[in-house]
């Protein structure tokens, strides 16, 4: 039976990889570049399992993760995090996510591991995020790029603006800057 497989990978190189590993096998490979493409692909067929490089950043690998677990129709999609070279799932990152699989892919073990993550709809093992918060990585995000820039307090004060405003909705126009002590 044919099974299906959506990745979500930013380099052609390793989108050639999955294809040519997965050429002989009775799995077919979609692969898109970035987030919203990925997004847009999943909604309009769900895949058998989805495979998302850990090292993506926009959206974040962890974000698309709780994303997707947050859907009802996806809550059975088998969702893996791959990293293909150095880099170090943590425990935290790992327990939180919600992701079914962290893989390692090399030349000799993909097609393995990905028939590993294919099977996991049916032993029942599938995951669920923790805590969806989204909106919480988001403001400590912005308030540790504050706290980086506490040297430059114009750069804090622009940031502290942007962040009332992305996370109250406040308009722009509602901001007023008030220089050499009163109004203009």
């Amino acid at each position: 039976m044919s099974k299906k497989i959506l990745i979500l990978e930013p380099t052609s190189t390793v989108q050639v990889f999955f294809a040519e590993k997965l050429k002989k096998t009775q799995v077919t490979v979609e692969a898109e570049s970035n987030g919203v493409k990925f997004l847009w692909a999943l909604f309009n067929s769900i895949p058998d399992a989805v495979f998302i490089n850990a090292k993506i950043k926009s959206p974040k690998s962890t974000e698309l993760v709780r994303f997707i677990k947050s859907i009802e129709k996806f809550k059975t999609l088998p969702v893996a995090l791959y990293s293909m070279g150095d880099y170090e799932f943590e425990q935290f990152y790992m327990k939180d996510c919600g992701a079914d699989s962290f893989i390692y892919f090399d030349q000799k073990n993909a097609v393995p591991k990905i028939q590993e993550v294919l099977e996991l709809p049916g032993s029942g093992a599938m995951k669920t995020p923790v805590t969806n918060d989204i909106m919480k990585s988001s403001i400590l995000e912005l308030l540790l790029m504050m706290v980086k820039n506490l040297n430059e307090m114009q750069q804090v004060v622009a940031q502290l603006l942007s962040f009332v405003g992305e996370c109250w909705e406040v308009p722009a126009s509602s901001f007023f800057v008030v220089e050499n002590n009163g109004p203009a």
